[in-house]
């Protein structure tokens, strides 16, 4: 939010100076009517106005409404960057003078709880071209709150019982609450959580770091880095970042500091006289470097994609007892030895019962329940069945010796399932 703030957004400066013109002398005024410090007043009042100025000022580019708020990452890998500590404090200062300037902490609390998160539901809400993130919400709450926690200890401190007089409780606790019911309501009826990536004010210097050098090293020291995200964390999966340069993307698992998926846009000379023995020593060569852990003790295996001198597909399979373990590492690679595209599946190999059931039955069972001829032989390999690892055979069926359809029969059971969807971590 500060970042585009700061480098994207025209006329922050005169938004700001119309507010504060507008908010300042009326709070002022107010407080003098009151008994109250016109300078606290106005002071909590321009800052208030500077906040929101930074964060509504619309964009140079105003984008359809969407209606929609990404979710974040963490706000503690959000603290240790610049732009998020901003975010933080952006609204620690106007929260706080506006307890003390007011002398009113619950009350100043229901305002809290409107301003603050009404400023991301109106980028969610208003063609302002900027975005809504919870992720932004969390840091702007989490320095508000700290900023009227830190105003109510002093009026406390201060006034001590006369800080919270009977009329302000009540009144007060109804607005509040009131207040926040509002958001509430106005996020869950008129805002959808979306999942996306966030613009990597989450990542600490090092997590950045290593995805610069990780993407510039797969591409070529000429690659230029373009932009680095981070996708959220769901359930147990890694931490993600994606890097995009000029010369192509990568996604990358930070957990375990290893590559996840990479794509190439430079096809041009995708053409060049490597031959099938001397790519599938790159390939080793490329699997050991980046993937030792993975490729210790097997070989690619490499074949054509095409007819002709183009491009080739290196993979990585494991076998333990004839089963097909569930690691899987693929890269395309162009005749010159330029990589095109990277994709794996990191999974250890687990723990199997010994199978029983001959290939012959299973493609037996595998007609039976298909109404189907089997075509080719069936094969063993690992997959989930309701969260287990089972040894499956697996037999593609079909008509006119085409194959149609696989179908997985349990190597121990018999039985004719469907396994869990695969997950590439």
């Amino acid at each position: 939010m500060i970042e585009a703030s700061v480098n994207a957004l025209p006329g922050v400066t005169v938004f700001f100076l119309v507010l504060a013109v507008l908010v300042g002398p009326p709070a002022a005024l107010w407080a003098r009517a009151r008994g109250r410090s016109a300078l606290l007043a106005s002071a909590a009042a321009v800052l208030l106005a500077g906040a929101l100025a930074v964060t509504l000022a619309p964009g140079r580019n105003t984008a359809p409404v969407e209606r929609v708020c990404a979710t974040g990452t963490s706000l503690h890998g959000a603290l240790q960057t610049v732009p998020g500590q901003l975010n933080a404090v952006i609204f620690l200062f106007p929260c706080l003078l506006l307890v003390l300037a007011t002398r009113r902490p619950l009350t100043s609390l229901g305002v809290t709880c409107l301003v603050v998160p009404g400023v991301e539901a109106a980028q969610a809400l208003l063609p302002l071209g900027r975005s809504c993130t919870f992720i932004d919400l969390g840091l702007n709450c989490l320095g508000a709150g700290a900023g009227w926690g830190a105003g109510a200890l002093l009026l406390v401190v201060r006034d001590r019982a006369g800080a919270f007089p009977r009329s302000e409780v009540v009144r007060g606790a109804a607005f509040t609450a009131g207040g926040a019911l509002a958001v509430l309501a106005l996020f869950h009826s008129a805002i959808t959580p979306v999942a996306g990536l966030s613009d990597g004010q989450d990542l600490t210097p090092a997590q950045a770091d290593w995805a610069r050098a990780t993407s510039t090293a797969l591409f070529g020291p000429q690659a230029r880095v373009i932009n680095v995200q981070q996708t959220p964390q769901l359930g147990e999966q890694p931490l993600r970042i994606a890097v995009y340069t000029d010369k192509g993307r990568t996604e990358l698992d930070w957990d375990h500091r290893r590559i996840f998926s990479a794509e190439s846009y430079d096809h041009q000379g995708t053409r060049g006289s490597l031959n099938v023995r001397q790519l599938r020593a790159w390939a080793a060569e490329f699997g050991s470097r980046w993937f030792p852990g993975q490729t210790r003790g097997l070989q690619p295996r490499v074949e054509p994609l095409g007819p002709g001198n183009g491009p080739v597909l290196a993979s990585y399979r494991r076998y333990r007892h004839h089963v097909l373990m569930p690691m899987r590492l693929d890269f395309t690679l162009a005749r010159n030895g330029n990589l095109m595209a990277l994709t794996t599946r990191f999974a250890s190999d687990p723990a199997l019962p010994a199978p029983r059931l001959s290939r012959a039955e299973a493609q037996r069972r595998a007609e039976a329940a298909s109404g189907r001829t089997a075509v080719g032989p069936g094969f063993l390999l690992a997959e989930q069945v309701g969260g287990l690892w089972r040894p499956l055979w697996l037999v593609n069926v079909g008509t006119g010796g085409r194959a149609e359809r696989a179908v997985r029969v349990d190597a121990v059971t018999g039985a004719v399932v469907v396994p869990d969807p695969p997950r590439d971590y």
